[in-house]
């Protein structure tokens, strides 16, 4: 349990979803009203915990599955993990966005409000990420805008986001919070290009399908570029091989989640023609994240952070003996949120990226 002057965090293990309902209530609810956040394992019965999360906390709460959740108490898994604002002057205001939902009208004189940032929370394994995103209303395209693809334990089957109540599929929750504090939203990842560059030539936009690389199949490029070994076709393989983007002037990083029989490789993010890939070279990951986390505090005063974290960013802390290391920096910085297939600043879409907000002091 996390109490701050910003927000009320908690989380449970207990499998029982009535139980882990009744606990996580009594741990972030305090004034009855205030609006949150929860992010929960794919592992309870979603129709049953999503009933019982409307019956306790009627229309308050947004979120998703997960892919692995970061708790007061640092990294977990098979968890319920949520907050909610301690502040009641602070607001929310949300949307369920379905593929075949029509855009919501915003004027084009109306100014992103400066006291406010957005969440875009996406179901990560969506047939139609493309379609939803085009659905988010036009203030969520602005400088702050954060958001994540919700998860399912790394099972690659199928991800929820929850609003009103259910748990849903093929669909997007777009949260547009005032916290009534400063914050700041940053992004931070642990790699740096390689020499080697390549262009995307082909691709499936409907599938995040990348075919062609130089006019050659993906995958031959892909281990080209990344030195993958091609008989390894795991997603922790995957994983510790990922391809820096570049889209103009911006720069991050991405990773296949599957190698197609016919060389393409699917990505959790929607992909186009033109972007250019390079491999990677990786950082200290504890360190550049530690970097980070420090360097908002230069001229602020974070109260607590609210963060999304690529589960193949946990994959390579694991992988290099500093989950544990990681998850306890998480919890002295007070960072809350969950692990999941890919992340959002503004209209950049990551993978291997922490992204997050820091709320400072009133």
């Amino acid at each position: 349990m996390l109490h701050t002057r910003i927000a009320h965090a908690g989380w449970t293990d207990t499998r029982d979803e009535l139980q882990a309902v009744h606990e996580l209530r009594e741990q972030i609810d305090g004034n009855g009203t205030s609006p949150g956040l929860v992010f929960c394992s794919p592992e309870f019965d979603l129709d049953r915990l999503g009933a019982l999360l409307r019956e306790h906390f009627g229309d308050r709460l947004v979120g998703c599955t997960t892919a692995g959740e970061i708790t007061p108490a640092g990294y977990r898994r098979g968890t319920l993990t949520g907050l909610t604002w301690a502040d009641p002057q602070a607001a929310m205001e949300t949307e369920l966005l379905v593929p075949t939902s029509r855009r919501p009208h915003r004027p084009r004189s109306q100014p992103p409000r400066s006291d406010c940032f957005g969440i875009l929370l996406v179901d990560g394994l969506s047939t139609a990420p493309a379609r939803l995103i085009d659905r988010v209303p036009g203030p969520a395209r602005m400088r702050r805008c954060i958001g994540a693809a919700a998860g399912d334990g790394l099972a690659l089957r199928e991800s929820h986001v929850y609003h009103g109540g259910r748990f849903h599929r093929d669909a997007a929750v777009y949260a547009q919070i005032r916290p009534g504090v400063p914050f700041r939203i940053f992004r931070t990842h642990h790699f740096e290009a390689g020499y080697d560059q390549g262009i995307v030539t082909r691709v499936d936009p409907l599938r995040n399908l990348v075919l062609e690389i130089n006019g050659r199949p993906a995958a031959d490029e892909y281990r080209r570029l990344s030195g993958w070994d091609p008989r390894r076709t795991d997603s922790e393989t995957l994983a510790c091989h990922p391809l820096m983007v570049w889209a103009g002037r911006a720069r991050f990083v991405r990773t296949p989640r599957e190698v197609t029989s016919d060389g393409g490789l699917v990505f959790f993010s929607p992909v186009r023609t033109g972007l250019v890939v390079s491999g990677t070279r990786p950082l200290d990951l504890l360190r550049q994240t530690r970097g980070a986390l420090a360097d908002l505090w230069d001229g602020f005063e974070p109260d607590c952070i609210l963060g999304f974290e690529s589960a193949q960013r946990r994959v390579l802390a694991r992988r290099a003996g500093v989950e544990d290391a990681l998850g306890d920096l998480y919890v002295e910085n007070r960072l809350i949120g969950f692990n999941g297939y890919g992340e959002r600043d503004a209209d950049l879409q990551l993978d291997h990226s922490l992204v997050g907000v820091a709320l400072g002091t009133p």
